[in-house]
């Protein structure tokens, strides 16, 4: 019976397990955040707008994904 009570047995192992989580959440925004607006660019060149009216939906989904 002593497989039912190991995670308790040794301490600190909750823990680990929530922080890696954390942690894990947290390297995904970074992530995101750093490569997210690079999917802008094709958008947005060579002059910084969109190529017409149409594409606007198409900028406002990419910066709300």
């Amino acid at each position: 019976m002593t497989h039912q009570r190991w995670p308790w047995a040794i301490p600190g192992l909750c823990c680990a397990a929530v922080a890696a989580g954390v942690a894990a959440w947290v390297a995904n925004w970074v992530f995101f955040l750093g490569f997210g607006p690079l999917f802008l660019v094709p958008v947005l060149l060579p002059d910084g707008r969109p190529p017409s009216r149409r594409w606007r939906p198409v900028l406002a989904a990419l910066v709300v994904w």
